[in-house]
């Protein structure tokens, strides 16, 4: 790594055990990703939620760019697997792309069968 702050990594301490000021990099939840990977996690499942096959298939398209976020900033960040933002957003981004096209499927055959028989 280079001279670059760790943003997950704590500030160290003084020569005499006091701790340093926050330098500027020690806030994780400034790094842009974090907040883009809860972002795109959380509209996957809201539009899963929507009960609209259509839409459902929409949120599989915002889960799967939360899931290559989410391991991407991992990747760079290893520390990063345990932010919260991280860990939820690559949860419901997974959650939409296994349960989207299952519920699309489901509820569009249902819709067919139901307006077969009226």
């Amino acid at each position: 790594m280079t001279d670059e702050l760790n943003p997950y990594e704590p500030p160290k301490s003084g020569s005499n055990g006091t701790p340093m000021p926050d330098p500027a990099g020690y806030r994780p939840w400034t790094r842009g990703r974090v907040y883009v990977v809860f972002i795109l996690g959380m509209h996957a499942v809201s539009f899963l939620m929507s009960l609209h096959p259509a839409l459902a298939l929409i949120g599989l398209g915002f889960g799967i760019p939360a899931v290559l976020l989410a391991n991407k900033e991992i990747e760079e960040f290893p520390e990063a697997e345990y932010h919260p933002f991280i860990k939820w957003g690559k949860f419901t981004g997974k959650l939409a792309i296994i349960a989207g096209p299952i519920y699309a499927v489901i509820a569009t055959i249902v819709i067919v069968i139901i307006a077969v028989n009226s």
